[in-house]
């Protein structure tokens, strides 16, 4: 899924701690603690972001893979 359309502010409202899709890079995620970011991280090579955890995906389309 992408996430452009959610702001970081919004991520954050949602998300009280773990980790949120990054917006507009699916292969991307943030990892929020009490509602403040404590930065931008990397999935692995061929994995997208998906609900909560980095999964083997298409990183052109965001979609995983069989799940």
């Amino acid at each position: 899924y992408k996430t452009t359309n959610l702001s970081f502010h919004t991520l954050l409202i949602f998300y009280f701690k773990g980790d949120v899709p990054y917006p507009a890079d699916c292969t991307k995620y943030i990892l929020c603690v009490n509602q403040i970011s404590t930065g931008v991280w990397q999935c692995g090579a061929g994995q997208v972001f998906h609900e909560t955890t980095c999964v083997p995906g298409n990183v052109d389309t965001c979609e995983p893979y069989n799940i």
